[in-house]
């Protein structure tokens, strides 16, 4: 009688691989799965391009994605020794979260950086789903987590990324209370708040602040969110010009103020940070911390200064977004009562920075209508927008300094603003029947 044969172990990868390995392994996914200058907006059906789930098209989305599941597979590689993504169990994202955020609770981590993971594992499978398909020509199901799984679960916790998130930090729609935080301030927390009113930066980005990232014309971001890199052109009016009545006279009082402002670190080095003067030297156990440890023990320092000046004044929920949310209404309002005409003007005098945000936008803004902004209903057809121009015709003023606030602020879009600026004026609401003031 024949003997059976054995059943060959499952080929392992080998435990001996080391997390630099693993991780290049990642990048190399993320690397093959992003298309860079891809166009996701079809001009002629007037419609958003669906593309590949796997597909990456945004240099920041990669590195921001990148960075949240490597966090995860290192937790894996010490926790449980496993390196091949074949052998990942769902189950083991349930014992990350319960280690990383459920025992620690709520205020240690973001809730909507957990979400942002859910969103890049979910990704990644996607990629790895796929060049299984390019390489073996078989389809293979990877299950690295259990989206909608764990999803529930965080609801069933009450762990939900919803509005309250974003009105944990006060906004500030009024100059005088932005001033009188400022007043509470002093040295660098003083200086600080100023600039962060001033620019709309996020506190990590302006604590990584270089002298060569002042220009001529504007302040470069290299360090913003997930990685992205921007530029603020438009400064905060309220805090450099009380007198500004027009857009060309407002954008030349820009240069002058960052002119200023270059002048006020002439002495520093190319590479030094700005805002590096909180404490000169931070030690521990007689050894210098290390940069990143440094820049945050800078920000804990600033968020108690900004939250006990906010007490001081009876005020709740001051935040250092604060500063941020006082500029995008201060902006804003400026631009609202600037002429329609300026307005327009600097937008096509700037077309490469705006013109592909405004087309998105209307995008978003028609596939909740039963017809799209630009349907003649004479001809019965979607008017075609060739031009810049065209395409801001079927925007309001007011919906045009919402948009390039958000812009400014690097959000690039309407949806986000209702959190940021004090959006008064009377308009319809989106797919709605009703006007909301």
């Amino acid at each position: 009688m024949a003997r059976k044969k054995k059943k060959k172990n499952q080929k392992r990868f080998s435990k001996k691989t080391d997390w630099e390995s693993f991780e290049k392994y990642i990048d190399r996914l993320f690397n093959w799965a992003y298309v860079s200058k891809t166009n996701r907006y079809d001009r002629k059906s007037q419609k958003k391009v669906e593309l590949p789930k796997h597909i990456i098209t945004k240099e920041n989305t990669k590195k921001g994605y990148v960075s949240q599941v490597k966090q995860y597979c290192k937790w894996v590689y010490s926790k449980k020794g496993e390196t091949n993504l074949r052998y990942f169990k769902k189950k083991w994202y349930d014992e990350y979260l319960k280690e990383n955020f459920m025992d620690k609770g709520h205020e240690k981590t973001s809730v909507s950086s957990i979400y942002t993971q859910i969103a890049a594992l979910t990704k990644f499978e996607n990629i790895l789903e796929a060049k299984w398909q390019h390489e073996k020509g078989e389809t293979v199901q990877f299950g690295i987590i259990a989206d909608k799984r764990v999803r529930g679960n965080l609801k069933e916790n009450e762990i939900y990324r919803n509005i309250e998130d974003m009105k944990k930090s006060r906004p500030i729609w009024d100059d005088d209370t932005f001033l009188n935080i400022e007043n509470q301030l002093s040295g660098e927390n003083k200086k600080l708040w100023r600039f962060l009113g001033t620019t709309g930066m996020r506190l990590e980005s302006a604590l990584l602040f270089q002298k060569k990232d002042i220009q001529e014309d504007h302040f470069h971001i290299e360090h913003g969110k997930a990685g992205k890199r921007s530029d603020v052109h438009l400064l905060n009016p309220s805090l450099m010009n009380n007198g500004i009545e027009g857009m060309n006279n407002y954008v030349s009082s820009v240069t002058r103020y960052i002119q200023q402002f270059s002048n006020d670190y002439f002495n520093y080095k190319q590479e030094r940070r700005i805002f590096d003067g909180f404490k000169k030297e931070i030690t521990v156990d007689g050894n210098t911390m290390e940069v990143n440890k440094k820049i945050s023990t800078i920000k804990s320092d600033f968020e108690k200064a900004v939250r006990e000046a906010g007490s001081n004044l009876g005020i709740r929920n001051i935040t250092p977004h604060s500063a941020r949310k006082y500029y995008c209404n201060s902006v804003y309002s400026f631009l609202n009562n600037v002429d329609g005409t300026e307005v327009d003007d600097y937008l096509c005098s700037n077309r490469e920075k705006y013109e592909s945000s405004y087309r998105k936008e209307l995008s978003r803004i028609n596939k909740k209508r039963k017809h799209p902004r630009n349907y003649d209903h004479k001809t019965k057809s979607v008017v075609p927008l060739i031009t810049f121009e065209k395409v801001l015709n079927y925007f309001t003023h007011e919906e045009k300094a919402a948009l390039m606030s958000s812009i400014e602020s690097s959000h690039h879009r309407l949806s986000i603003m209702a959190f940021y600026v004090n959006r008064v004026v009377s308009k319809k609401l989106q797919g709605a029947n009703t006007w909301k003031k």
